[in-house]
């Protein structure tokens, strides 16, 4: 009986209310304009009523190494949440950079529940990048949690002519 509670991820129970993180594809376009500004990887992190903090959705560059470590760890996600109570950004022994914001939701019981935007970038330039963060995290506040909403944020965003996001 122990043997078949050894799993791997909470995704290995086959728990039907928890899906598992979805990877975003974006347009090449989009994805060049990101890697212009140093982004790695973006993900969504959803408070889960029964399970706290989730990764739902996600995108990544190759040498990205938080987003990796985030989809094949679900546990960080709860030591994530708890360091975006007293940080906006995580410097990585790795060299990356995560920038972080908060989007607040309240739950049918009036309970309030903080979902998680992340960019993580590499290099030392953080104004652009948190801009588009912030963007981001806005669009998915007022439209909702969305995949869909995600997509189109960073479409909005990257092809923009005020976004001043300059390919080489």
């Amino acid at each position: 009986m122990a043997e078949k509670l050894q799993k791997n991820s909470i995704y290995d129970f086959n728990i039907p209310m928890i899906k598992k993180p979805e990877m975003i594809r974006l347009p090449a376009d989009v994805k060049s304009k990101l890697r212009a500004i140093g982004a790695k990887g973006i993900a969504v992190i959803r408070f889960h009523d029964d399970f706290g903090p989730t990764l739902s959705y996600y995108t990544h560059d190759e040498d990205s190494t938080f987003i990796k470590v985030l989809k094949d760890n679900p546990s960080l996600t709860v030591e994530l949440s708890i360091l975006a109570k007293y940080a906006k950004e995580i410097k990585m022994e790795s060299g990356s950079l995560v920038l972080i914001e908060k989007i607040h939701d309240v739950d049918k019981f009036g309970r309030r529940k903080t979902h998680l935007v992340v960019l993580e970038i590499r290099g030392k330039q953080r104004i652009l990048p948190r801009k588009i963060l912030s963007y981001i995290a806005n669009k998915l506040q007022r439209s909702g949690l969305s995949k869909s909403t995600l997509v189109r944020a960073l479409i909005e965003k990257t092809r923009s002519r005020k976004s001043r996001i300059i390919c080489r």
